[in-house]
């Protein structure tokens, strides 16, 4: 969902009613697909391709990192 949305405002204003932090947004994007397709994750594509979505999963994977 785009972060531009009415609908991801709703969203947003719904996980911030119940004390939750918004982590990511994650775009839509035919690189999940593809990598899909091909039985592989981000992670296994070359980073030419999946560098804008990388960058989106890193602050999440850093604050996993961190509670754990």
């Amino acid at each position: 969902m785009s972060p531009n949305t009415r609908a991801a405002t709703i969203l947003e204003q719904f996980i911030e009613g119940l004390d939750l932090p918004i982590l990511a947004y994650l775009r839509e994007t035919q690189v999940y697909v593809n990598a899909a397709f091909e039985g592989k994750t981000l992670f296994d594509l070359p980073l030419s391709l999946a560098q804008r979505e990388l960058e989106q999963w890193d602050y999440l994977l850093n604050w996993i990192e961190k509670i754990h």
